[in-house]
């Protein structure tokens, strides 16, 4: 998604900040809050307080993914890059890592193959399983046979899949639901192929000859960030190259979330 910031400046603030454009600026009192961070390109996560002092770091032996999180019982839950070289895109991971406050490893599970690879975001549901996003490859052949158009298609397409993973000791997992874009397409280029129709027609399913700026690209849809209302039940992802968040349905099974309706949207009168 994109995000406009518009900044006013104020011409006073402007000119008494005029003269001290590096350096560092101090406060005396204490500020509140916490901050919890991982700099991409080092293997350490840091919580700092509002003033900018370390309350606790944690290492890992994997540099940071492109997600961090303090659980409400202290241990840090992150994202890791294992450098997957067939998965090249912004945000790569490929595995889970739990530490406690100690910085002890106490669980870790990774998605990372030359087929399927966690990147970006993870969130946590109440009952305690984690909910990824993970890249998942599929040849140009494969991409053909569902309708995408060979004019806009590379070697291959990478599409998206969220699983949902319960962990069950030190470095296992069970995958207790997941849902695959691939099971949801609609395409308009050819009708002797499956899920041919309008795209208008059906809200509820993906393009996949929806391209922006960069159609040869294989990171078709770029899915960046996942969150979870438990209230609805309900799944929140947000998709960088459409500019959409899509919601989806999590009360289903493994083989229900696959097997979605085909159904028209109703027309307006």
């Amino acid at each position: 998604m994109r995000t406009i910031l518009l900044l006013t400046v104020f011409p006073a603030l402007l000119t008494a900040k005029a003269q001290r454009t590096i350096g560092l600026v101090q406060h005396d009192a204490d500020l509140p809050g916490y901050a919890l961070f991982g700099p991409l390109s080092g293997t350490g996560t840091y919580l700092i307080d509002g003033c900018g002092r370390e309350i606790n770091e944690w290492s890992s032996s994997y540099t940071a993914g492109a997600g961090a999180q303090l659980q409400p019982d202290g241990t840090l839950l992150r994202a890791g890059s294992v450098g997957n070289t067939t998965f090249h895109g912004g945000g790569p991971g490929g595995i889970l890592e739990r530490y406690n406050w100690d910085s002890d490893l106490v669980w870790s599970y990774e998605i990372s193959s030359d087929s399927l690879c966690q990147h970006h975001d993870f969130t946590v549901l109440p009952n305690g399983d984690i909910m990824t996003i993970a890249w998942e490859l599929h040849t140009n052949a494969e991409a053909i046979a569902q309708g995408r158009a060979p004019t806009s298609l590379g070697a291959v397409l990478w599409s998206e899949r969220i699983i949902e993973l319960h962990p069950t000791g030190a470095n296992e997992a069970t995958v207790v639901w997941q849902w695959r874009v691939w099971d949801h397409l609609v395409q308009h280029f050819n009708p002797d192929l499956p899920n041919y129709d309008p795209p208008s027609l059906y809200p509820g399913r993906i393009d996949i000859n929806f391209t922006t700026g960069m159609p040869m690209d294989p990171d078709w849809l770029h899915i960046n960030s996942v969150a979870y209302d438990p209230v609805k039940d309900e799944v929140l992802l947000s998709i960088h190259n459409f500019d959409e968040v899509w919601v989806v349905e999590h009360g289903t099974t493994i083989a229900e979330s696959a097997a979605t309706a085909w159904t028209k949207a109703k027309k307006m009168p």
